[in-house]
Formats: C-alpha cells, sequence, structure tokens
C-alpha cells in the first residue's frame, strides 16, 4: 500500500512520450532522459488513513465424519469466515455522469479498512481408501461469498477497484457477490 502511494502523484511525477504512426521513436532505453516528467492536477493522488489497522479474519466449521463399509469415508463440513477492517479505496472527487466534481482535480482515491466480506459454505467428500491398487476421493463444494470490496488495486486492463461511486458513505453499493465468489466447484481425484 505505500509503495503505490509513493508511487503516485504527487510524490511521483511521470511523463510520455507519443509514438507518430508509422516512425518508430527508437529504442525504450534511450528514450528514459527524453522523458519531462510532470504533475498535472488532473493526476490521480493516491494515499491511506493515518490510522491503517491489520485486517481481522475469523474462521468457524463444524463438521460429521463418517466411516462406511468398504473403506468409503464420508464427509459433511459447514465452513465460514467473516472479514472485518479489509482494505478498500474510498474515492473523492468520484466522475457522476462522467463529470468529476471538481472539473480541476483528477481521482482522489483514500486507503483504508472500509470493507468486510462473509462467506459460508457447505463441503461434501467421499474418499475410497487405497486398497487393491485404487483410491479414490470426490470433493463437492457449494459456497456463497460477499463482500463490500474485493481489492484495492487493479491490473491492467482490469476495472478499477472501485467499479460503483464510492465516495463516502456509499460503500454499501458494493455490498454483493465477491469477484472470489464460486459457487459451485467438484472435484475427483484418483490414483490406480
Amino acid at each position: 500500500i505505500l509503495t503505490k502511494s509513493a508511487a503516485s502523484a504527487p510524490v511521483s511525477a511521470s511523463g510520455l512520450i507519443q509514438q507518430v504512426s508509422g516512425v518508430s521513436p527508437g529504442p525504450a532505453t534511450g528514450l528514459i532522459p527524453q522523458i519531462s516528467p510532470a504533475i498535472s492536477q488532473h493526476s490521480t493522488v493516491e494515499s491511506e488513513v493515518s490510522n491503517l489497522v491489520n485486517p481481522t479474519t475469523y474462521q468457524y466449521n463444524l463438521g460429521l465424519e463418517r466411516e462406511l463399509p468398504g473403506t468409503i469415508t464420508l464427509s459433511v463440513r459447514y465452513v465460514g469466515n467473516i472479514g472485518e477492517n479489509l482494505f478498500a479505496n474510498q474515492q473523492y472527487n468520484a466522475p457522476i455522469n462522467g463529470v468529476r466534481a471538481d472539473a480541476g482535480r483528477g481521482a482522489i482515491i483514500l486507503r483504508g479498512n472500509y470493507a468486510s466480506s462473509n462467506y459460508n459454505g457447505l463441503e461434501v467428500s467421499a474418499e475410497h481408501n487405497f486398497r487393491h491398487g485404487f483410491l479414490i476421493r470426490t470433493n463437492y463444494t457449494y459456497g456463497k461469498d460477499l463482500s463490500t470490496g474485493d481489492d484495492i488495486f487493479s491490473g491492467v486492463g482490469s476495472p478499477p477497484s472501485y467499479g460503483i461511486d464510492l465516495q463516502p458513505g456509499n460503500r454499501f453499493r458494493e455490498h454483493g457477490n465477491s469477484a472470489f465468489d464460486h459457487r459451485q466447484l467438484f472435484s475427483v481425484a484418483y490414483v490406480w
């Protein structure tokens, strides 16, 4: 988080070299001295709250396991977790209908402990223990993962981590299925 803020305006300035269509600007290493770094009032400013704390996660589960005839083991488990004080971005000067509240400034992003998450899942597995040169294990999971913020960084070509108007007071709009919500999963593994 601190490294990302240190690479943002006004701490860090960046420049731009444009390529004219059909004309090569030359080797990239030779272009570095030609870049004129400049800070613009439209540059995105990223920072973090002064009272940032580590997120907290509570995990809980309850399971039943039964050995069946034929060396088969059946397991049924409930698994859950709650995440509190998760890192999330709060955007100030957000564009509303494409227009920023202060048109003379760029995005102002403040990172803090704004988000939370909740996961609940049912896991069912059956395993035929290794016998007569054969082992098979099957697993099925049905779960639901909800959150009010998934990731504070966005990669190249990915949507920003604040897809909705996340100005102060609007965090509830982000509540919904997490980016990590995979509702059902079934797997089979065997050795023969």
